[in-house]
């Protein structure tokens, strides 16, 4: 894997097939993570240098890695860590999705245009969704709930943003940077 969109979305975007065999023990493995300042032996005279990924890119990077239940295996300076880097690799909301104990594969729920969707079912019932833009400019993604597997009012938190959002049912408006994305977790109404 290297660090430009192509990489990242190319391999990350192609693991459904191999979530099928994803359990407890068995994980895929879709490669390293490219956040932060790297370590690049193939580019002479440098020990380190910042990832080609815009910040929107690392979003998407992330986000859909923990979706995976990836290892979250990193090659940044850690010495040197800025605090955007250290915002991503340190959010607990989103590392729970990437180690929820049930396991369960992250399966593309949706997918029109530039946008997908892909949801995980969680071990406490709720479901965890990564909303992504891959188009070259900042849209609206509007999706029904319904379409992507949630029927009736859900409690909606924003992982990113560690903040709730409310209640949704019906349809659910994001918008989203060039190569960005959003995640979620749903938690079913009662």
């Amino acid at each position: 894997m290297e660090d430009h969109w192509g990489s990242v979305s190319g391999i990350g975007f192609s693991q459904e097939r191999w979530q099928k065999y994803m359990r407890p023990g068995h994980w895929n493995d879709p490669d390293i993570l490219q956040v932060g300042k790297l370590g690049k032996p193939n580019r002479p005279n440098t020990a380190f240098v910042q990832t080609r990924l815009s910040p929107d890119e690392q979003y998407t990077h992330v986000t859909l890695w923990c979706l995976l239940s990836a290892p979250l295996i990193i090659s940044c300076d850690l010495e040197n860590i800025d605090s955007f880097t250290m915002g991503l690799l340190t959010n607990d909301e989103v590392i729970a999705v990437d180690q929820d104990p049930a396991a369960h594969p992250a399966r593309r729920a949706w997918n029109q245009g530039n946008f997908q969707v892909w949801t995980k079912e969680l071990a406490d019932g709720s479901t965890a969704a990564g909303f992504f833009n891959t188009g070259g400019s900042k849209e609206v993604l509007k999706v029904n709930l319904k379409d992507i597997g949630l029927s009736g009012p859900h409690q909606v938190r924003d992982l990113w943003k560690r903040a709730d959002q409310g209640t949704a049912e019906g349809d659910i408006a994001v918008e989203l940077n060039s190569h960005g994305a959003a995640m979620f977790r749903f938690t079913k109404k009662e």
